[in-house]
């Protein structure tokens, strides 16, 4: 059996595409963006705020509070959360429990963010042209680098690719079970126990090739099956002996 076989067994034992996490919503991000649909300012600073919550925090935390999380920012109507003060948005983070280590700083610089938002938007006709103005790579890069005019606070790589995808654009987000699933020492050709960030896009994009899926595929399956809340089969301290596919791990082989 070759060894991208996997992530078909992944996805059978998770019940199928249909029954993932995210099947119906950045499925039908992705799906919707290649039918033509563009997002509005609104709907990107909706993608944006998802993203940071998902900084160093369980999304289980997260999801059951969405509704309430979308009243307190107004339902991302942008002008009304220009117009308030971030400690409103703080506060209300920590109430529900949703906050996380840079929940301080994520909100403070909020407002900063969304001003590099609107000055790309102004630029480009949208800030939905800009993030499809290049590559998705690309566009990571420029909005998470220190150095580039464009970087958006308090967001990495991972967060950033969070972001995209939550606007339909379809990638993986190179977190912390992407890059320990896809290192050395388990499923990947990473080159040490924590694959790089642009390691886990490239065997991403390989899987894309010898599997056919969607890159928000490869991502949904391998981080159900790692992550907590979910899964948690291939974690910090793995259960390999639940494992469904430890016969192709470097681990296990070890």
């Amino acid at each position: 059996m070759e060894k991208e076989n996997f992530i078909n067994i992944l996805e059978d034992y998770l019940g199928g595409v249909e029954s993932l996490e995210n099947y119906g919503d950045l499925g039908k991000k992705v799906l919707d963006r290649k039918a033509g649909k563009e997002f509005s300012f609104d709907e990107h600073l909706k993608g944006m705020v998802y993203a940071l919550l998902t900084n160093q925090t369980q999304w289980s935390r997260i999801e059951p509070n969405i509704e309430k999380i979308n009243a307190l920012f107004f339902n991302f109507n942008t002008e009304k959360v220009k117009a308030t003060d971030y400690l409103y948005f703080e506060k209300g983070l920590r109430d529900l429990k949703c906050g996380n280590i840079s929940i301080h700083k994520q909100m403070e610089t909020l407002h900063e963010n969304i001003k590099t938002m609107e000055k790309l938007a102004a630029k480009y006709g949208s800030i939905d042209k800009y993030v499809t103005s290049k590559s998705a790579y690309f566009i990571v890069k420029e909005l998470s680098n220190n150095n580039s005019e464009h970087k958006l606070k308090c967001m990495g790589e991972a967060l950033v690719w969070e972001y995209l995808r939550n606007v339909g654009i379809d990638g993986v987000k190179p977190d912390t079970h992407l890059r320990r699933f896809l290192s050395s020492d388990r499923m990947g050709n990473g080159s040490s126990p924590l694959a790089t960030e642009d390691e886990v896009i490239e065997q991403a994009n390989q899987l894309v090739k010898s599997t056919g899926k969607e890159l928000w595929e490869i991502d949904d399956i391998i981080w159900e099956y790692c992550a907590d809340g979910y899964e948690e089969i291939c974690t910090d301290d793995p259960l390999c002996e639940e494992c469904v596919i430890s016969e192709f791990c470097h681990k296990h082989k070890k």
